[in-house]
């Protein structure tokens, strides 16, 4: 699991393992709310990430009660015409 965060001049990236991704929301959620601040997680996946790897980040979601949970994906190309 790749997680990106703004850290208010950069984007950084930091790889965790799927059983550090509900502490880690947890931390998060902990963080926006002691803040006041809404806290949204972005899923971005394509079709070639097996539903085990979103749903340990749904699941984290839900526990850390992270209500705003958005999907993203990149845009792939046109499918080819077949012949």
């Amino acid at each position: 699991y790749i997680v990106e965060a703004w850290d208010g001049r950069n984007i950084t990236e930091r790889v965790l393992h799927r059983d550090e991704i509900r502490e880690y929301l947890q931390a998060r959620a902990d963080r926006a709310a002691a803040l006041k601040t809404d806290l949204r997680c972005v899923i971005r996946a394509d079709r070639d990430v097996a539903y085990g790897h979103v749903e340990v980040v749904l699941r984290g979601c839900g526990l850390a009660k992270i209500a705003k949970v958005v999907f993203s994906a990149r845009a792939g190309q046109e499918p080819e015409e077949e012949a």
